[in-house]
């Protein structure tokens, strides 16, 4: 509930916005670009990618969390790398759960040509900045 609350203000301010500057996009995604705000959903996921990116680096002392991130290693050369093992998940609830949501972020991370990740080495104003980046250039 609180999710769709925050993002249809998100969403109202940005077509207030567009109104003030009469101007007209169609997308959502193409009025937060225009300006230059990220998405909610955006925002979440870095911040996810963020938190787990600590937990690896022991910024945030958990040895918990630090025990479930498996990281893949594979036993012959694959096209498609991974970073982190993600676990089948049978229902949409331990689908949607953090180490699972984010372990499949972080592998998408790949994607990023200009970006090299290292869990263990990467800068968290770095990781932000290139994903912030990579956002606004994505459809451009």
């Amino acid at each position: 509930m609180l999710i769709g609350l925050s993002r249809s203000i998100e969403k109202g301010f940005i077509k207030h916005l567009q109104f003030k500057c009469k101007t007209y996009d169609s997308s959502y995604e193409s009025r937060a670009r225009r300006f230059h705000l990220l998405p909610l959903f955006e925002r979440r996921r870095i911040a996810d990618i963020v938190s787990l990116l600590k937990i690896a680096q022991n910024k945030i002392d958990s040895p918990l969390l630090l025990s479930k991130i498996y990281l893949k290693v594979p036993s012959r050369f694959s096209r498609i790398p991974s970073l982190l093992y993600t676990p089948f998940s049978s229902t949409n609830y331990r689908k949607n759960s953090f180490l699972i949501r984010t372990s499949k972020e972080i592998n998408k991370l790949n994607d990023i040509p200009e970006f090299d990740f290292d869990l263990f080495n990467t800068s968290v104003d770095v990781l932000k900045r290139i994903m912030t980046r990579h956002w606004f250039d994505a459809i451009s």
